[in-house]
């Protein structure tokens, strides 16, 4: 298992994240998000789940005073 967050300054920020440190196979991502309406609506979220692998690069766009967390779990867990 693992966890990616990220938290943002004053000034909206898009970072690019690469998986290449995930173990072979797919991975079931849960994310939780910024959406459009963060900066003004602070409490504004998005839920999200995806499968990936190593080959998969994350674009986390970051509200201002905003952030990103996921949880990455082998797909095959139980």
């Amino acid at each position: 298992r693992w966890y990616l967050a990220a938290m943002n300054g004053d000034a909206p920020l898009t970072l690019t994240v690469p998986l290449s440190f995930l173990g072979q196979g797919d991975w079931k991502l849960r994310a939780f998000a910024d959406t459009p309406e963060s900066a003004a609506t602070p409490t504004s979220l998005a839920e999200s789940t995806a499968t990936v692998s190593t080959a998969s690069t994350l674009t986390l766009t970051l509200a201002p005073a905003g952030g990103y967390a996921a949880a990455l779990t082998p797909a095959s867990a139980p």
